[in-house]
Parts: structure tokens; C-alpha cells; sequence
């Protein structure tokens, strides 16, 4: 109850004056060279970054957490998760605003909320392909973690897997992050989409050839210790090359610039 009261004070007290500053920041943005400030578009990138973080990730995890069924902490994520996400709509309205949004770092959330939901879902998808490969290399028995089931993981892995792509697309096919050509734009297709995906393709098929060849010469391990990390080097080779492909397709058809840091 102590929690609650104290909660309830802050929402109370904090958010009228909160929403009270916001309203004279907002009459205040009629005037350009206000909404030029590089202030007001650091504020609605920044905050439009950390709410998408903040609820993708709150709201995934609350769904993963209710399909494992061992724990109620998925009630306070989707609480958290709920408010993170009316919190990004709202900056999102503000960012979208025909005659009120900024006009510096109007691209950076576009950006951003790409390449956010990209490692989301590459790392989740990378999860679920591992664990099932683990449990047709190791057996279904060997694949459970603390007495759940393989497929739970699995299944939960691919919940990140899905939300982290849905966020991606969002920004990259409805927002139209794929047409953009910005410095900002730039750095992210060679750094993320090129080179992460290439370091993560690399490491992956590097870790598959040790296993390998341990399997085939040096077997002085357990099998079942030798084939450990194999599922997660597979997945990650065969998800990163995917990334890889696609965004070294869009590098060859952008700049000169852009095509010699992606290795054209």
C-alpha cells in the first residue's frame, strides 16, 4: 500500500505540472525558429527513441513472461510497457505534427526505430532458430532449461523475434526509412545492416568450422559438450547472412560513398 500511495502521489502531483510545461512549451512552437531549435528536435528524437525502447521491450517481455506461465511478473511489464507506449504515440503525434514538429532531426527517429527493432528481431530470431537446432542436434530433453520445455523457448524467443520485426517494418517500410539518404541513414545501412550483419554472419560460420573439425579430430570432450555452441553459431550464420544480403543490396544501389563502406 505504501508503494501504491507514494505511486499515486507522484502521478498526481507530477503530472499536472508536467502537462502544464508542456502546454506552454507547445503554444510557444507556432513560431519557426522555435521549432527550428536543435533543442525541440533533440527532445522529440530522444524521447521518442527511449519510449520505443522502453515499450517494445516491456510489452514483449510481459508477453514472453505469460507464455513460460511460471510468473506474474508479466503484469508489471504490460503496465510499464502500456504507458511507455502512450508516451511514444504522443511524441510520435508531436513529431508528425503538420505545423508544430521539428524541423531539425526529423529523420532521427525513422532511423533509429529501424535499426532498434532490427537487433530485436535479429537477436530474438537468432534465439528461436538456435533452440530449435539444439533440440534436433541435442535431443528435446537436453535442450530444456530448469525443467521447461523446449519448444516454451522457443516460442518466446520468436515472440521478440516478431515484435522487433514489426517495429522494424513499421519504421522502415511505413515511415519510409528505406528512401532515406541522410548522413545519419548512411552510417547505420554500412554499420548495422553491412557490418553488423557481416560480423555476426563471420562469427557464426567461424564458430560452425571449430565445431566441426573439433567433431572430426579432436573429440576428447563429451559429444554433448562439443556440439554446445554449435546451434547458436548456425543460427546466427544463417540470420546475419540474410541481414547481410538485403542490406548490402541497398548499399550497391545508393552513393559512391556508401557503396565503397559497404565494400562495392
Amino acid at each position: 500500500m505504501a508503494g501504491l500511495a507514494r505511486s499515486l502521489a507522484f502521478a498526481l502531483i507530477g503530472g499536472p505540472l508536467a502537462a502544464l510545461l508542456w502546454w506552454v512549451v507547445w503554444r510557444r512552437l507556432d513560431d519557426e525558429t522555435e521549432r527550428a531549435s536543435i533543442g525541440w528536435g533533440l527532445y522529440v528524437a530522444g524521447m521518442y527513441v527511449v519510449a520505443l525502447v522502453l515499450a517494445t521491450s516491456n510489452l514483449l517481455s510481459a508477453l514472453a513472461t505469460l507464455i513460460g506461465g511460471q510468473s506474474l511478473q508479466w503484469r508489471l511489464s504490460l503496465a510499464t510497457g502500456l504507458v511507455w507506449a502512450a508516451v511514444w504515440a504522443w511524441h510520435r503525434w508531436m513529431w508528425r505534427h503538420p505545423h508544430r514538429r521539428p524541423l531539425d532531426l526529423l529523420d532521427v527517429p525513422t532511423v533509429l526505430g529501424s535499426y532498434i527493432g532490427l537487433v530485436i528481431g535479429v537477436s530474438g530470431a537468432v534465439t528461436a532458430l538456435s533452440t530449435l537446432l539444439d533440440a534436433a542436434l541435442r535431443g528435446a530433453l537436453a535442450a530444456a532449461t530448469v525443467g521447461k520445455p523446449w519448444w516454451v523457448s522457443a516460442l518466446q524467443s520468436l515472440v521478440w523475434a516478431v515484435g522487433g520485426g514489426l517495429v522494424w517494418w513499421w519504421h522502415w517500410k511505413h515511415d519510409g526509412g528505406r528512401r532515406l539518404r541522410g548522413d545519419l541513414a548512411s552510417v547505420g545501412l554500412i554499420a548495422v545492416g553491412v557490418l553488423g550483419a557481416g560480423v555476426l554472419t563471420l562469427g557464426g560460420a567461424g564458430v560452425t568450422l571449430f565445431v566441426l573439425l573439433r567433431l572430426a579430430f579432436d573429440r576428447t570432450e563429451p559429444i554433448d559438450q562439443l556440439l554446445e555452441p554449435l546451434a547458436p553459431a548456425i543460427a546466427a550464420a544463417a540470420i546475419g547472412s540474410l541481414v547481410w544480403v538485403y542490406h548490402r543490396g541497398l548499399a550497391r544501389d545508393s552513393s559512391e560513398a556508401i557503396r565503397q563502406g559497404a565494400g562495392w
